[in-house]
């Protein structure tokens, strides 16, 4: 196991959040009225990929130290 250097760890952690706002700000940028299916699957994607994103932010800023295998 290799320790992840803490430079490293908050250049992953900059990057993670630097999508999750670039697909926050194409999220508000959807129309209120989901009434069509593909405005539905690009809401539904967006938000499944905010979720992903969201979930690996946490993940890292929870655990100070990390780890590689």
């Amino acid at each position: 196991m290799k320790r992840v250097p803490d430079a490293e760890r908050a250049r992953i952690l900059e990057g993670l959040k630097t999508n999750w706002n670039l697909l926050h700000h194409q999220f508000q940028g959807l129309s209120v009225i989901t009434d069509t299916i593909p405005k539905r699957n690009r809401k539904e994607m967006l938000e499944r990929e905010m979720d992903i994103l969201d979930k690996d932010i946490k993940q890292i800023e929870a655990h100070p130290i990390l780890y590689i295998s």
